[in-house]
């Protein structure tokens, strides 16, 4: 697996969590599906129903559906490059909950960042029933088999444009495209689209509000707009989250 343009943190934000993330640009996507079975899943099958047990009685909102993993995945000349299969939830959560101990997979995962005219972002905190419930990072989520082409391939892009639209309301066709970047912290990557708004970010903010009160159970509890580094909120973000902050304000 490669990755590219690690970069310093500059000595005036230790308070960033960053150091070992990694941040490349991407120009092309070639992410294809394949029909497998997960070895992790079958050796662990029993430890993960009794997790899956527990997890449940603690947040009984959590479902158990198909999700994509990723192999393979490379990144060389700007052209990001893997396979995916599919697994269930509760196999994916345990293999994250359990410090990731299958090396061989990484969580691939797309993140919308919504940009204003006033170069302002705007990130989501998840709702309490949400297995990161406080969490602060963009709008996006895991692959699923709704990410798969007729031919085979699985739509990053189109994952990230339809997860923007269900949880927030505002749709990418309305945005400017601003480029993608692939943030990588252990098993953990995220490739971050940026969609660029008309309007400014606290209007934005506004709207996606007025959308999380017309849903019926939203996967965001509120949005956080965010202007400059320093107003981050590094305690409720994970590493890539302020890593895609970072490289969005100071792009």
């Amino acid at each position: 697996m490669r990755f590219w343009l690690t970069w310093a943190k500059p000595a005036d934000l230790d308070f960033m969590a960053v150091d070992t993330v990694t941040c490349s640009p991407v120009q092309e996507i070639e992410l294809v599906h394949v029909e497998s079975e997960w070895e992790f899943a079958l050796e662990n099958a029993e430890a993960i129903a009794a997790f899956w047990q527990e997890r449940r009685a603690e947040k009984p909102a959590l479902f158990n559906g198909a999700v994509l993993v990723t192999r393979d995945l490379e990144l060389s000349g700007g052209v990001l490059r893997g396979e995916t299969f599919q697994t269930d939830f509760a196999s994916f959560y345990a293999w994250i909950w359990w410090g990731c101990p299958d090396q061989s997979v990484v969580n691939l995962f797309s993140s919308a960042v919504i940009m204003g005219a006033d170069r302002s972002v705007v990130f989501g905190k998840m709702g309490d029933h949400t297995a990161n419930a406080g969490r602060v990072y963009p709008p996006g989520g895991s692959l699923d088999p709704n990410d798969i082409l007729p031919d085979g391939r699985v739509d990053l892009v189109g994952s990230v444009r339809r997860e923007l639209y269900e949880e927030t309301g505002l749709d990418a066709r309305r945005a400017r495209g601003g480029g993608m970047t692939l943030h990588r912290s252990g098993q953990k990557c995220s490739l971050a689209c940026t969609f660029r708004f008309e309007n400014g970010a606290n209007t934005l903010a506004q709207q996606i509000r007025a959308s999380l009160k017309a849903q019926e159970e939203p996967e965001l509890e509120d949005v956080v707009v965010i202007r400059e580094l320093k107003e981050m909120p590094v305690d409720v973000m994970p590493d890539w989250s302020q890593s895609i902050c970072y490289h969005a304000l100071k792009g």
